[in-house]
């Protein structure tokens, strides 16, 4: 009967000490709160079922400026897009639009320093902090 004690016991801290150790591992470069996702993000690529398309410069294309106040702005190029409040919650980006226009990023990866989500298409659409 001791033993059988002896044997749970053992079993049930290595358990703990397993779980303490992978709640405390260190994620590296992984992003975890809406601070990370402040500045400004281009689109740098965009693959659809193995077509991919690199967008070289990125300050000239897509990019979106997320502000600390919770305001953001769009740009395409030279050309203002639009304005308006975003949230991260839930592993998720919400933009909603001063024009109406609501869009939800559900990232498929995500860093500090680069995202991935899945286009209204169905393509993998990266941006990167610049």
């Amino acid at each position: 009967m001791k033993k059988n004690y002896l044997w749970i016991t053992l079993i049930g801290l290595m358990v703990m000490m397993t779980a303490g150790f992978v709640s405390c591992s260190k994620d590296g470069d992984k992003a975890g709160d809406s601070d990370d996702l402040l500045g400004t993000w281009a689109r740098t690529e965009k693959n659809c079922d193995g077509d991919i398309k690199k967008y070289t410069e990125p300050e000239k294309g897509e990019r979106i400026t997320c502000k600390k106040d919770g305001t953001y702005i769009s740009m395409e190029g030279d050309k203002f897009e639009g304005t308006g409040k975003w949230e991260y919650k839930d592993g998720k980006l919400f933009l909603k639009g001063d024009d109406g226009y609501d869009l939800i990023i559900v990232f498929k990866s995500r860093t500090s320093s680069a995202f991935v989500f899945a286009d209204k298409g169905g393509c993998d659409t990266t941006y990167t902090k610049i």
